[in-house]
C-alpha cells in the first residue's frame, strides 16, 4: 500500500471510528431509557438520536470516496454493487418466504446483511489480488 492510500485509509478509520463510537454511546444510553417516555413523538425522537452519528458515518465514508484514486473508486463501486445485488436477492427472497409463513424479520437485517456481503467481496477482491497496487 502506498503512502497516499495508507493517509486516506486511516483518516477514512479514524473518521469512522469516531462516528461508530459515538453510535455505541447513544445506542448503550438512549435505548434503555426509551420506556421512560410515554408520548409517542417524544420515544420516537429519542429512538431516532442514535441516527445522528449514522449520519456522520455516512459522511465519513463519502469523504473517503472523494479522496480516492480513480481505480479505488471503481473497485469500491464493484464491491459496493455486488453487495447490494446480493442484499436485494436475499431480502427479496426471504419476502416470499414471509409471504409463505417464515417468521417476519427486523429491518436491521437488510443492513447486517448489506454489511456482511460488502465485508465478504472485499476480502474476495483482496485474496484474488483484485485491489489497488
Amino acid at each position: 500500500m502506498d503512502k497516499f492510500t495508507k493517509r486516506i485509509t486511516r483518516t477514512y478509520w479514524l473518521e469512522l471510528g469516531a462516528a461508530i463510537a459515538l453510535y455505541t454511546v447513544f445506542i448503550f444510553t438512549v435505548m434503555p431509557n426509551l420506556h421512560r417516555f410515554e408520548v409517542l413523538w417524544q420515544r420516537s425522537a429519542l429512538a431516532l438520536l442514535p441516527m445522528v452519528p449514522f449520519i456522520l458515518g455516512m459522511i465519513a465514508i463519502f469523504r473517503h470516496f472523494r479522496r480516492m484514486d480513480e481505480f479505488q473508486r471503481a473497485q469500491a463501486f464493484e464491491v459496493i454493487s455486488i453487495a447490494s445485488a446480493g442484499t436485494m436477492f436475499l431480502t427479496f427472497g426471504y419476502g416470499f418466504l414471509e409471504i409463505a409463513g417464515w417468521p417476519q424479520i427486523s429491518m436491521f437485517w437488510v443492513w447486517m446483511t448489506m454489511g456482511a456481503l460488502w465485508f465478504i467481496t472485499n476480502q474476495i477482491y483482496r485474496l484474488f489480488g483484485r485491489h489497488h497496487p
